[in-house]
């Protein structure tokens, strides 16, 4: 979904799915903050081995409000467990000092889409099969995938639904960089993706298609598949393996290439990368 867009997100639906999409005035250099896997409970002190999500993220969420950032995006598991209604008022409320800037949000296997759509976005009714979001900043588009089965399976899916809509997507407005974000990467050290490669193949079939983002493993990593970028977000939460740096993650995009910076809990880093 995408709140505080300026304007109204658009939405509508495609069979069984929801679609919000935005458009952002164009720009030289778009510049993002990219989080995944915030895992918010409604208990402010909830902890993990040590590492406090909501301390974590609100500082994260300051940050940010202090910077000149063109929105923010978090490629799912926005809530620790259950997805409760709890759990997303204590993440609102977090995520208040960075209020007015474009947030888009996606699904993760922790996540209720109907519970996000009614304390984020204030919107009832029956709940969607799966939630998407396009956002359009030219030369850079966004594009938001769920790749939820349900909140009781680790694992994911996009599914045949959505990957067909996604074909439209991309054909559309092929001048536009584009980058797909997925909860669940292919490889995981839990459980990936079941058709991550039917959306892998897709992106390399797509010259508009520069990178692909995926969450769930908690851990910040570069990588490729042909000509289209890899590119794994940490957790701002807790990491799952012991040593494993937590943060975001900044992305300087434009119509030639993609500056990362990893903001950690323990260090920085930098990445460059070409488009094709």
């Amino acid at each position: 979904m995408i709140l505080d867009a300026g304007s109204p997100p658009q939405v509508h639906e495609f069979a069984s799915g929801l679609i919000y999409s935005c458009s952002l005035p164009p720009v030289e250099q778009s510049r993002w903050a990219w989080l995944a896997d915030t895992h918010i409970c409604s208990n402010l002190e909830a902890e993990r081995d040590g590492w406090r999500p909501a301390r974590q993220l609100g500082q994260i969420a300051r940050r940010i409000s202090a910077a000149r950032f063109h929105g923010l995006l978090i490629n799912g598991d926005i809530a620790w467990q259950a997805g409760t209604i709890e759990d997303y008022r204590r993440f609102r409320a977090l995520m208040r000092p960075a209020a007015g800037l474009p947030m888009v949000l996606g699904v993760g296997n922790h996540d209720r889409r109907g519970h996000m759509l009614a304390v984020l976005a204030e919107r009832s009714g029956s709940e969607p099969s799966w939630l998407a979001a396009v956002v359009e900043q030219p030369p850079i588009r966004f594009v938001v995938l769920d790749s939820q089965i349900n909140p009781d399976s680790v694992g994911g899916e996009v599914g045949s639904e959505q990957l067909a809509w996604l074909q439209t997507v991309v054909a559309s407005s092929p001048y536009l960089r584009t980058i797909l974000f997925v909860h669940h990467p292919g490889r995981s050290i839990s459980e990936g993706c079941r058709d991550f490669d039917d959306v892998a193949r897709l992106a390399r079939s797509r010259a508009s298609v520069q990178a692909v983002v995926t969450g769930h493993d908690h851990t910040f990593s570069v990588d490729r598949s042909g000509s289209v970028h890899l590119i794994g977000l940490p957790s701002s939460a807790f990491p799952f393996i012991a040593g494993t740096d937590c943060g975001w993650v900044e992305a300087v995009l434009s119509e030639y290439g993609l500056r990362l910076s990893f903001h950690g809990t323990g260090g920085s880093s930098e990445h460059r990368l070409k488009w094709r």
